[in-house]
């Protein structure tokens, strides 16, 4: 089969061999490697000292170290400048998201590069979210760029914990903004495997490929992976395991037991809860709201005592209500309740 081109993103717990699946996705002597991990620069040290040849490895965290967000961008920027078309079949970044957070930075400092002056709003609140907006637009472009740059592209994150309504869920999902999710052909999350030291794969973006059907005279579409990638005997490398459902795609059949993933695997796949993680939630939100509940019974507190010492100073309704950030009517409620 011909090697697999496009964007991959690859996540997933720490030290599951995140970083050796960039590694071993095409000839070393033909890669990029930009490391913003600490872990790399020991395996490039190891692979040159076997003699074998490495195309470029880059040390980001050097690069960087001490410089603020905006100037990092740059030195990013300047990288990716050198890079020369077709010098290189696959480029690493590992990890992505520390640069990509840079992004919103350099929308802020170059805003006219983005939307002119009058299509941005006027109140800071709104005009943040605006720039947000354009960063990930931005990052996605600059995604699309290195991918211009060499057919295989592998973005490497880790995981980042998941709130909702400010309440955290137990559950783990790629530290990557939604620009990454949309412009990957493949999202992968690797996890131990209990039976070798290859990882497995959970497939959360899947690849296809067109097939024609001469019966119907149309084209269909097949899913080459299962959603639980599991390496088989003599399979060395995820990618070997990858590259036999190139051979024989997964979407023509039912799937093998060993390609199902089980209950926990599956909430990871589609993003959902399991019912620990639900309840656990459940509970988060109910402490949340416990927490909010006291601080704005002590607010409540502290109004009320002043705005009752403002009071038998002398202060108007409209002196107290301007001190305290309310409205009149709320200064006129709390000093006839009584409560305080």
């Amino acid at each position: 089969m011909d090697r697999f081109t496009g964007v991959v993103l690859v996540t997933g717990e720490h030290g599951v061999g995140k970083t050796s699946f960039g590694l071993e996705a095409g000839p070393p002597a033909k890669m990029l490697f930009v490391d913003n991990d600490l872990k790399g620069r020991s395996t490039v040290d190891q692979i040159r000292t076997d003699e074998f040849p490495f195309g470029r490895y880059v040390d980001m965290i050097g690069l960087t170290a001490g410089k603020k967000a905006l100037d990092s961008h740059t030195i990013g920027l300047k990288m990716i400048d050198s890079i020369e078309p077709d010098a290189f079949e696959v480029i690493m970044w590992d990890t992505w998201p520390e640069f990509a957070s840079t992004c919103y930075d350099y929308v802020s400092a170059h805003p006219g590069e983005f939307r002119d002056p009058d299509n941005w709003a006027a109140m800071g609140k709104i005009r943040k979210g605006e720039e947000y907006k354009e960063a990930r637009f931005y990052e996605a472009s600059l995604i699309s760029r290195l991918h211009k740059l060499a057919p295989l592209v592998i973005l490497v994150s880790h995981l980042k914990n998941q709130y909702l309504n400010n309440a955290p869920t137990g559950k783990e999902i790629p530290a990557v903004s939604k620009a990454v999710d949309r412009v990957c052909n493949m999202r992968l999350w690797l996890r131990h495997n209990p039976a070798g030291t290859v990882p497995i794969g959970l497939v959360l973006k899947n690849i296809d490929r067109k097939e024609y059907d001469a019966s119907l005279d149309r084209l269909r579409t097949v899913q080459i992976l299962p959603t639980r990638i599991t390496p088989q005997p003599g399979e060395t490398s995820l990618w070997d395991a990858i590259h036999r459902y190139y051979e024989a795609p997964a979407g023509l059949r039912a799937p093998l037991s060993h390609e199902i993933p089980d209950d926990f695997e599956n909430s990871i796949v589609q993003g959902t809860l399991t019912e620990d993680q639900r309840l656990s939630w459940l509970y988060a939100i109910k402490q949340e709201r416990d927490r909010e509940a006291e601080e704005l019974a002590m607010s409540m507190e502290e109004n009320g005592a002043r705005a009752r010492e403002m009071q038998a100073e002398g202060a108007t309704f409209p002196q107290i209500a301007k001190e305290l950030s309310l409205t009149i009517g709320q200064v006129v409620e709390m000093l006839n309740s009584g409560a305080f």
